[in-house]
């Protein structure tokens, strides 16, 4: 059954990845991502759209559990993200 949901998730992941990059950044622009400075506007596109892309990989590899070797990359550039 996860593998299933895995599958799905990855399939729309690589069908709407632009869409939904689109709308998650105008939301955390909404809702005032950008307002205390800390991140520039391209800097976040870049981490959001990192995400995504990784997130994507690690699902097409068939990984459901977020503490499997795929989901190494993800996990490594949410350290990054929270160090910053």
């Amino acid at each position: 059954m996860a593998q299933a949901g895995t599958q799905v998730t990855s399939s729309l992941l690589n069908t709407h990845e632009a869409d939904i990059l689109k709308d998650w950044l105008q939301r955390l622009k909404a809702d005032g991502a950008l307002q205390s400075g800390r991140i520039r506007e391209g800097e976040l596109q870049s981490h959001c759209a990192d995400f995504l892309r990784l997130l994507r990989q690690a699902l097409q590899a068939g990984a459901a559990d977020a503490e499997a070797p795929a989901f190494a990359p993800v996990r490594a550039l949410l350290d990054e993200i929270s160090a910053s």
